[in-house]
């Protein structure tokens, strides 16, 4: 049996309700909402909610949209991922989608996607980068940590300062 952590639950096999299909999650401070499937406009109406109260209630900073899931999107599923993106900026977080295929991509420039209030990403790794959230091995760049602390500058420092303090403690030969 699955939870859906709103008292409600399914048999494995069991259709999942429209609820089950709404993954808003809070990632670093940046909601990320990994969309998968067929969005009915049921869906898509209350996936805005769903994601602008997750923005008011967590104060988040990024709204990570990926489509990876998505095979194609139709005129209204447009319209509400750039009202949700527009919302969104209003609420001060910046909007990336991600994802998508060439399909997905060309539909989103005919429907008018207004692309100057939401960035795209090829990769989900992509579009967390350009928010500054990378790998703490990462060599190309900022990144974020557990906890979402920035770690780039102060790791070079502490390393710099280790290797410093090596040299001077190891006997020369």
């Amino acid at each position: 049996m699955l939870s859906t952590g709103e008292g409600l639950s399914c048999e494995r096999g069991e259709d999942m309700t429209d609820f089950d299909r709404l993954p808003v999650i809070n990632v670093w401070n940046h909601v990320l909402v990994p969309l998968q499937g067929e969005i009915s406009d049921a869906i898509a109406e209350r996936l805005v909610d769903q994601v602008l109260d997750t923005i008011r209630d967590t104060g988040a900073e990024g709204l990570i949209i990926d489509l990876t899931g998505i095979w194609m999107v139709d005129s209204h599923l447009c319209a509400v991922l750039s009202r949700l993106a527009a919302s969104a900026r209003l609420m001060g977080a910046h909007s990336i989608m991600c994802g998508m295929n060439a399909q997905v991509a060309i539909t989103l420039q005919t429907m008018g996607i207004d692309m100057a209030v939401v960035r795209t990403a090829l990769t989900l790794e992509e579009a967390f980068k350009s928010l500054g959230i990378g790998r703490l091995d990462d060599k190309n760049g900022g990144s974020r940590g557990v906890g979402g602390t920035r770690q780039r500058g102060r790791d070079r420092k502490s390393a710099s300062e280790k290797d410093a303090r090596d040299s001077k403690s190891s006997p020369r030969h």
